[in-house]
């Protein structure tokens, strides 16, 4: 639930990351929609017979827009069932990731309520019967989600909350009343939290021209056509960004031929055969790959890193953020990795070469 509403706190998370952080349940999907257009669902209802119920240009698309707000609602926080799911290809969306088609759907309601308040002669009782509503709703949602915070001990205090308070009422106090406005609001405050986290504010150099993408690059370069891993999503991020041909990467669909190396019968299948991101846990002590799935989107393979199956996967390199232990392991060089972690680039080498 606290998806709908931390994208209000964003300044928060930019201006107080470490501390902050434990509250970011999906920094992507969290910091990338205000669900404005989702919290005046209840003024649209209020004013539907002025602006919907004597218009069928509009009718048509906005009970199309809510169907589909219903069903991804009651997917992300309910379920519906394995057949329905199946059905609509639902199965195929966790439901954290719904919130990415919550937030295109909320935008397009927003636009909708602008065009309906523009064009309707709305008796002002109403307007403002709307607008309370839509306050009521989301003002709700921001004070329950900042006490939350204050009970699990983050740094939010209550003049933290009032602020956000009073950037949510801006756009949704004129929502009703000056539409286009209301929406230019919105965009100025979207803009505002999410330039200061920007990549292009800042630059890319973590990604471009850090020690560790220095080295990676260094190292691909001499053994072109390498594939490489690493034991944290970070420094997977790094290797993509390298141009190495990494298998640390997000799966949008399964390589079939390549997860049968590591689980030739296909025990494990539940767990591979889905877009998910793989994360890498290395351990000389285990003997056949183990596969977990930690999320509807993320499994885990623990494997020793040097078991064969990995040269037939093509693994030639490994970055670590801790000592890994193998008798094909030849450390490389130890350098800074992100967040300030020491990571050790491993090459690994063939049995033929030990």
């Amino acid at each position: 639930m606290g998806l709908l509403f931390d994208a209000w706190y964003g300044w928060s998370f930019i201006s107080n990351d470490t501390g902050m952080r434990p509250a970011i349940l999906n920094e992507s999907e969290a910091s990338s929609f205000l669900f404005l257009g989702l919290f005046a669902i209840s003024g649209l209802f209020l004013i539907w017979r002025f602006g919907i119920r004597r218009n069928n240009e509009h009718r048509g698309v906005i009970l199309g827009v809510l169907a589909v707000v219903f069903m991804l609602l009651v997917h992300v926080f309910i379920g519906w069932g394995p057949l329905i799911t199946k059905v609509t290809l639902l199965d195929r969306v966790p439901p954290g990731r719904a919130i990415l088609g919550l937030g295109i759907a909320s935008t397009i309601l927003l636009v909708l309520i602008g065009k309906i308040v523009a064009d309707a002669a709305i008796p002002p009782r109403w307007r403002r019967l709307a607008t309370a509503s839509t306050v009521a709703v989301g003002g709700a949602g921001i004070l329950w989600l900042g006490a939350q915070w204050r009970r699990d001990g983050l740094p939010i205090d209550r003049s933290t909350i009032a602020i956000v308070l009073f950037v949510f009422l801006v756009p949704s106090a004129v929502l009703f009343w000056k539409p286009f406005l209301a929406l230019v609001a919105l965009a100025v405050i979207g803009i505002a939290v999410s330039v200061p986290a920007n990549p292009l504010t800042h630059g890319l150099g973590p990604l471009v021209s850090s020690d560790l993408v220095r080295e990676v690059k260094t190292l691909n370069e001499a053994n072109p056509g390498g594939g490489w891993l690493a034991s944290d999503s970070y420094v997977s991020s790094i290797l993509t960004a390298a141009g190495t041909d990494s298998l640390s990467a997000v799966n949008l669909y399964p390589n079939v031929d390549a997860w049968r190396i590591l689980d030739p019968v296909g025990e494990s299948e539940f767990v591979w055969n889905r877009y998910a991101y793989v994360y890498w846990v290395f351990d000389d002590m285990v003997r056949e790959p183990i596969f977990t799935l930690l999320q509807p989107d993320v499994f885990q393979v623990q494997i020793a890193p040097c078991d064969q199956r990995l040269s037939a996967l093509g693994a030639t390199n490994i970055v670590s953020t801790y000592e890994l232990r193998g008798s094909c392991l030849r450390p490389v060089t130890d350098v800074m990795g992100p967040r300030g972690v020491p990571v050790t680039i491993y090459t690994r080498v063939p049995s033929s070469s030990r």
